[in-house]
């Protein structure tokens, strides 16, 4: 029995990591039966497919479900002079949303710019998801990091597991120069 043990095709090594390559499902199973492979190991691999299969679920090409998308305006040439002197050092220039109800998830895209002459090492923004009653029904987080002196850049601020969302707020939180 341990000799026929030996031979199995899921003793192979090589044979493991092409499955778990090309047909992961079967890798996996042939990655638990192999027994020179470490535990950690099996773990660690294990783990990484699980949070892979998890990512693509809220993948919206993928997925049928019931989307909806907000846009806010950019304030006007004019309106940006005035408020142009008390500029904060990270400034949220346009928001849009997207909901997927697969796993109620709220995801904002927040364009903004980096209103100083310096780099910013670190930037994060907080949203804050509010039911008609003004009742807070979750917070979400975004950041980026290296964000160069008067440039602009795109923040993804999500929110997991939010219900019943009829609004959101979204704040800048933390600035590392």
């Amino acid at each position: 029995m341990e000799l026929q043990n030996q031979n199995s095709w899921c003793e192979k090594t090589w044979l493991v990591i092409l499955l778990l390559i090309i047909f992961f499902p079967i890798g996996l199973y042939a990655l638990w039966k192999n027994s020179s492979i470490s535990k950690g190991w099996k773990i660690a691999v294990t783990c990484f497919f699980a949070v892979l299969v998890i990512a693509n679920l809220g993948d919206k090409k993928n997925s049928a479900s019931n989307t909806k998308s907000e846009t806010t305006a950019v304030p006007t040439e004019e309106e940006a002079r005035v408020v142009e002197e008390t500029k904060p050092d990270v400034e949220i220039l346009k928001q849009s949303s997207s909901y997927e109800d697969v796993m109620d998830v709220y995801t904002i895209h927040c364009r903004v710019r980096n209103n100083t002459d310096e780099l910013i090492n670190y930037v994060d923004l907080q949203a804050t998801f509010y039911d008609k009653q003004g009742n807070i029904v979750g917070t979400g987080i975004g950041n980026a990091a290296n964000f160069a002196a008067g440039a602009e850049k795109t923040i993804d601020v999500m929110g997991l597991d939010i219900q019943n969302c009829e609004t959101y707020e979204v704040q800048v939180n933390n600035v590392m120069k």
